[in-house]
């Protein structure tokens, strides 16, 4: 069965081949001897045998060689791998550490790039709104004026008529608590709000003209210093609300509010008569329709009014001055009466030569 091997294995026989004369030369005693007593027991082997434990040998040194190889070969990948995976760690350390300080420099520079950007727009954002509604329109501006307007009107409208309550010169909520017909100055009175003292005013003054000042000193300071990051617009100290507002404008009340009653008035003239124009327009349209529909309903006639028509178009009638009665059909005594008024000119027609005349013969021919 091991005919196949047995070249193979006389040509790895290296424990059946005998030592060269120089390497017995520089052998020991000892080696002498073990190798003596190893001859002695070869020579007692038969040669199947020789060879079935050369192989063994052969395949165990085999295996050896492999496990060794195997382990020889992992040992030394992984203290590879160790050593990269060391030097790329301390490279990184060295490397994060020369350059840590760059890093938060370019950092803490973008931050503070980042934040003057941010105030910068803020800046501006702010001046084009100041700016378009110091130039162009303020709505806020607006709106203060019109509520100070309407409430100017009311404190205006609610002592002129206090005053004529009072005196007795017309009647009013006073005098007629439970009326339900007020009237328009009554029920602005009803919604009056009364204004606040002029002390409040003069004190409100003051400290504005405080504030202004303390903002100017800061304004002028501020060419060496000045708060960062910015702290934001002072939306509540600064707006006020707008009846504060509308207690520091300075007008002549008298003439405001007469000139805002008579344009109160005069839109509500406007308005009556632009309602009573349309009243009368209506009623003029509406008429002319009730006109045209009479005339529609006269100038309809039936069979009877049709002959009638007609019979008014003879040319005997029209050279004679004979008129045809509208009723001359309702009534037999009307058409008798008709017919013998116009019998007298009907008989000098009778031996006329007419080519619409009917022939009647007074004798039959047969032929």
């Amino acid at each position: 069965m091991f005919s196949g091997l047995i070249p193979m294995m006389q040509q790895t026989r290296r424990a059946t081949v005998p030592l060269g004369g120089d390497s017995r030369s520089g052998n020991t005693e000892s080696q002498i001897g073990s190798s003596k007593s190893s001859n002695c027991r070869l020579h007692l082997i038969s040669r199947t045998g020789k060879l079935l434990l050369d192989y063994k040998q052969y395949k165990a040194a085999r295996t050896i060689q492999n496990n060794w190889r195997k382990f020889y070969f992992r040992k030394y990948f992984k203290d590879l791998r160790k050593a990269v995976i060391t030097i790329q760690r301390w490279w990184r350390g060295f490397s994060v550490r020369k350059n840590h300080f760059r890093y938060v420099e370019n950092l803490l520079q973008k931050r503070v790039q980042d934040h003057h950007h941010r105030a910068a727009t803020k800046i501006q954002a702010l001046f084009r709104g100041w700016k378009s509604r110091r130039t162009i329109h303020d709505h806020s501006k607006l709106l203060r004026k019109q509520v100070c307007a309407a409430e100017d009107l009311l404190n205006c409208v609610a002592f002129k008529l206090h005053h004529l309550l009072r005196t007795f010169a017309i009647p009013g909520v006073y005098s007629l608590k439970n009326s339900n017909c007020m009237s328009r100055v009554e029920k602005l009175l009803a919604s009056l709000h009364f204004r606040f003292h002029n002390g409040r005013v003069k004190t409100q003054l003051a400290k504005e003209l405080a504030d202004r000042g303390k903002d100017t000193e800061t304004f002028k300071r501020s060419n060496k210093f000045s708060k960062v990051p910015f702290e934001g617009a002072r939306y509540w100290s600064q707006c006020k609300p707008k009846c504060e507002a509308a207690l520091k404008m300075s007008k002549n009340i008298e003439r405001r509010m007469y000139r805002i009653i008579e344009i109160y008035d005069a839109s509500q003239r406007e308005a009556h008569a632009a309602l009573v124009e349309k009243n009368r327009a209506y009623r003029k349209h509406k008429g002319l329709m009730q006109n045209i529909k009479k005339s529609a309903e006269k100038s309809k006639r039936d069979f009877c009014g049709d002959v009638i028509a007609s019979m008014r178009r003879w040319k005997i009638l029209v050279d004679n001055d004979l008129t045809v009665d509208k009723n001359i059909f309702k009534n037999p005594q009307n058409l008798e009466r008709f017919v013998a008024e116009i019998s007298q000119y009907a008989n000098e027609f009778e031996n006329c030569t007419c080519y619409c005349r009917i022939p009647v013969f007074t004798e039959i021919y047969c032929g």
